[in-house]
């Protein structure tokens, strides 16, 4: 649901940031509270004001070189999918180019070919590159440094998901689910 209030914003092309706080609801543009409603049921919707003050919708925004797909109800999506013209769009919504060689779907029998302690050569190799940079963080102590990442690659149709899980560069766990 687009929220009616947010077109009252003529003349600038920006994104806008809805949230809820129970039933009390907030939209923010450019750092600024300014509109403000009850009852809609969204949370950290982000939505895009054309310069005409309609919304984005079906349609892909380019933002500063980096594409955005915004579904149906106008909302930049919050899960992998493919765009009604057939394109793959990551978990923020950013067009994930399947057409280079390099990315592409993953299925079952490449997942099935990965193995703890591989490289991250090495599992690009099987599955090629990753579709989105799931999460990294580093943990130092006394005695180890440790970089963790995770990536994600999709599966056919964007509707299942692989995570592989780095250490240091080296894989320490793996998982999927297929749909």
């Amino acid at each position: 649901m687009t929220p009616v209030f947010a077109r009252t914003i003529v003349g600038k092309t920006r994104w806008l940031l809805c949230h809820r706080h129970g039933w009390f609801s907030q939209c923010h543009f450019l750092q600024q509270v300014y509109a403000v409603s009850y009852g809609f049921d969204f949370d950290n919707l982000w939505f895009y004001v054309h310069d005409n003050g309609s919304y984005a919708s079906n349609e892909w925004i380019n933002d500063n070189g980096t594409w955005y797909w915004l579904d149906e109800s106008g909302e930049l999506p919050i899960s992998a999918g493919i765009s009604k013209d057939g394109y793959l769009y990551n978990d923020d919504g950013i067009y994930v180019p399947l057409n280079d060689g390099q990315c592409h779907f993953v299925n079952q029998d490449m997942y099935n070919l990965l193995q703890v302690n591989m490289t991250a050569d090495q599992v690009v190799s099987i599955l090629g590159q990753p579709h989105y940079l799931e999460d990294t963080y580093t943990y130092s102590s006394v005695y180890s440094n440790h970089t963790y990442v995770t990536y994600e690659w999709y599966t056919e149709g964007a509707k299942g998901e692989v995570l592989v899980h780095f250490d240091n560069g080296r894989v320490s766990d793996f998982w999927a689910y297929w749909n």
